[in-house]
């Protein structure tokens, strides 16, 4: 890519190259808690603006009285829906991790309790069973080409 150095279009260049890092302003959906923020704000500032204009019927001073209630509604929701949504994922990755190490745990006992059938004797050694395992296939295969071409 060219890079124009001076003029309008050097500052038009770098922020094409750096666009990766704004992209979220664009696709405001893959924030968390924006929604919710933005109908918590406008909810709270029309409670706002409406208590004011039922006090003073005044329309100027009910929306300038909305204002400040929509940015401390919207601080007031963000911070609390970031604070459930962090909540919520510590949560999800304790459960993760838990389950995590379950799976390890039954993985270490199937792995001890195939190790103790193979050295018995009971189960063959695993490339012998992918050997198997490979042969069967072929063999399906072989059986579904057979029934395909005699339909």
């Amino acid at each position: 890519q060219r890079r124009v150095h001076g003029g309008p279009f050097h500052l038009a260049v770098i922020m094409a190259n750096d666009s990766e890092k704004f992209d979220f302003l664009y696709d405001l959906k893959r924030v968390p808690c924006v929604r919710e923020t933005i109908l918590w704000s406008y909810g709270i500032a029309a409670v706002g603006g409406v208590q004011k204009y039922i006090r003073t019927k005044d329309v100027r001073a009910s929306v300038v009285a909305s204002l400040p209630w929509f940015m401390i509604g919207g601080l007031a929701s963000w911070f609390l829906c970031r604070q459930n949504f962090v909540r919520q994922r510590q949560q999800h990755q304790m459960l993760y991790d838990i389950q995590y190490q379950k799976m390890l745990q039954k993985h270490e006992q199937l792995s001890e309790y195939y190790t103790k059938k193979v050295e018995s004797g009971e189960l063959p050694p695993p490339e012998e069973f992918e050997k198997q395992k490979l042969l069967r296939a072929r063999e399906l295969e072989a059986q579904e080409k057979l029934s395909k071409a005699s339909s």
